[in-house]
Formats: structure tokens, sequence, C-alpha cells
């Protein structure tokens, strides 16, 4: 009887053991399913940051030959076929110097922010300042020197031409008068710089004003940041929005904001083009805001059909193309933007390493 109860015991330890080792390898494997799934989520998230900086500078390529045509009869007349994207730009035009592939002065300066970014693994205003100052100052630049732009370098030329360092504040530079979208389409190397950091607002401010002091460039590129940020935290379009409304400080740059998204909104059910004429195809930001959100609106998920349903509808074409590139980037990733497209404008991928250097800085 000792002898069976004896056994009995042993049984039951080796039940508890067994028991003991299923549960651990279980455990074990829920934890490396876990780690796995951290892992592809945080490879799918820089996927998304990669895709939200080359995404607005890609499609502002696209919109080169376009750009800036206003008079949709003289658009048909130049492509009766419809646009493709990278139209050569023809004699007279605000890009005549410059070939497909190439981008619009907005890409330029796009390039040069992801540029300092990469090279400092965060934002040094003077170091943007100067690398603008080195490329649109140089006569040899063979493109556009938009409002912001000349008012910058006017203002720098007016101090002596200082060599920049940390004594110089570059607000003294830039354009209290543009509110145009220059900021805008280009701050998505700040966001993932600083992504779900609690001074990425003051980097987004610091940045704005190295070319814009005007506070609805200021307040739309605050939007615009946020916007990114809370795409690129896996949130939807709503979400993103309800994050502009909940942490932009109360008062006029955020009621304007808001008002673009609504009016975007209400006009829901109309093409990209009529929207367009409704919302506005200038470069102020209160109307190429607003038809830049109506056109991602109606094609959320598809880069090349936002984009070139953009260019059709005339105008700052490069601008809201840009900005509705980087939402579609930051939801879709890199999968988003067309491989032809990312050939033209970064043959040797050298655009693609700097964003990888942004996004592997974190």
């Amino acid at each position: 009887m000792i002898q069976l109860q004896g056994c009995a015991a042993v049984k039951r330890s080796c039940l508890i053991l067994l028991l003991s080792s299923i549960s651990l390898l279980s455990f074990a494997e829920t934890f490396r399913e876990k780690e796995n799934a951290a892992t592809m989520n945080r490879k799918e998230q820089q996927d998304r940051m990669m895709a939200a900086m080359l995404a607005p500078i890609v499609a502002d390529a696209a919109a080169l030959g376009s750009h800036w045509i206003y008079d949709s009869e003289e658009m048909k007349r130049r492509y009766p076929d419809g646009l493709k994207g990278f139209e050569q730009p023809v004699a007279g035009h605000y890009h005549a110097n410059r070939k497909p592939g190439d981008n619009t002065h907005y890409g330029d300066a796009s390039r040069l922010l992801l540029i300092s970014v990469a090279d400092n693994r965060g934002v040094l205003p003077t170091v943007f300042t100067q690398k603008l100052i080195t490329v649109f100052a140089d006569p040899e630049y063979p493109g556009f020197r938009d409002h912001a732009m000349r008012d910058m370098l006017a203002n720098w030329k007016e101090q002596g031409k200082p060599e920049l360092d940390a004594r110089y504040s570059t607000v003294l530079f830039s354009s209290d008068a543009d509110d145009s979208a220059d900021s805008v389409m280009s701050i998505a190397p700040v966001v993932v710089a600083y992504l779900g950091k609690p001074d990425l607002l003051q980097r987004v401010d610091t940045i704005t004003r190295v070319r814009q002091q005007n506070p609805e460039a200021i307040a739309y590129t605050q939007a615009q940041a946020l916007l990114l940020e809370s795409l690129l935290l896996g949130n939807d379009m709503n979400k993103a929005v309800e994050s502009v409304s909940q942490r932009m400080e109360p008062g006029a740059g955020r009621d304007i904001v808001l008002a673009s998204i609504q009016k975007a909104r209400q006009e829901k059910s109309k093409n990209v083009t009529d929207a367009t004429a409704v919302c506005g195809a200038s470069c102020a930001l209160a109307k190429s805001f607003t038809a830049a959100f109506h056109a991602w609106s109606a094609n959320p998920n598809d880069l090349r059909v936002c984009t070139l349903a953009i260019l059709e509808a005339g105008g700052d074409s490069a601008a809201r193309a840009s900005m509705a590139a980087a939402w579609i980037g930051a939801m879709q990733g890199m999968k988003s933007i067309p491989a032809e497209w990312l050939v033209k404008v970064d043959p040797d991928g050298i655009l693609q390493d700097q964003a990888r250097d942004v996004v592997t800085a974190l």
C-alpha cells in the first residue's frame, strides 16, 4: 500500500511537472508571438515613416510640368490626353529649366530639410537655414524662388549676409507675410524625428519660422505635424483630426485649421476638380490645405490616383499633392508610392538612404 501510494505521488509529481512544462512552453510561445508582433509593428511604423517623408517629394516632382496652370482650357490644350505625372515643363513655364524627375522649389527645400534632419539627428535651424541660403542664393539655381524664399534672402542680405551659427536667430530672416505651403509640405522629417515626444510642436514651430512667421503658416504646419504624428501612431483619419482639435492651442490658428477641414468635408460629394474650384486652387493655405484634405478624403488609399486628380484640378497642385501624399504615405507605407515614380525622383536611392537615417536614429 505504501509502495502504491508512493507511485501515485510520483505520478502526481510527474503530471505537475508536465503541466508546468506545457505552461512554460505556452508562455514562451506567447511571449515570442508578442515579441514578433511588436517587431512587425515597429517595422511597419518605420515603413510608414519612410513613406511620410518621401511621398511628398515624389508627388511634388510629379506635379512639376503642370504646376501653377489655373486655366482649365489651357490644361486641356497642353495635355489633351490627360495628365500622367512628370510632364516636361514648357518654355516660359515657372519650372522651364527643370526636367522630369526634378522637384519644384518646394521639393528642393523639402530635400534640404530631410538632409538636415538626417545629418544632425534632429532639428538644427541654423543648419537648415544655411542649406537654404547656399542653394537658393546661388545665381545658378535653376528653379523658382517663391515669396517666402525671396523674403528670407532679402532679409539675410539686409543683415550683411552673416555666416550662421548659434548666435543667430533664424527668425530674423523669415517672411512674416507668406502663408503658402512651404513649411507644411516639408515638415515630415521633423515629425518622424520627434514622434511622440513632448517637444514636437516646439520643434515644428522652430523650423517653420526659418522661412515663415505668418500665423496661418505656423498654425497649418502645426496641424500637419499633428495629423502625421497621429497617422504614424496607427490612427485613422478621424482620430488624426481629433488630435488636431485636442492638441492645438485654442485660438484663431486652430479655428482656421478646423474650419478648413470642415469645409473640405462639406464638399465630400464633389470630385476633386469641382471641390478644388470651391475650396481654392491657389497657394494660400486656407485654400490649398482645404483642397488637399478633400482630395485625400476622396482617395485615402491610392497615392497615384489622388495625385493625378490633384494635378488635373490645376493651380498650386505641387503643394496640394505633397500634403495629401504625406498623409497617404503615413497611412499606407512605402507600397503607396508607385515604384516607377520613386525611381524617377531617387534613381540612386540617396533620398531613401537619408530617410532611413532619420528613422534608424530614433
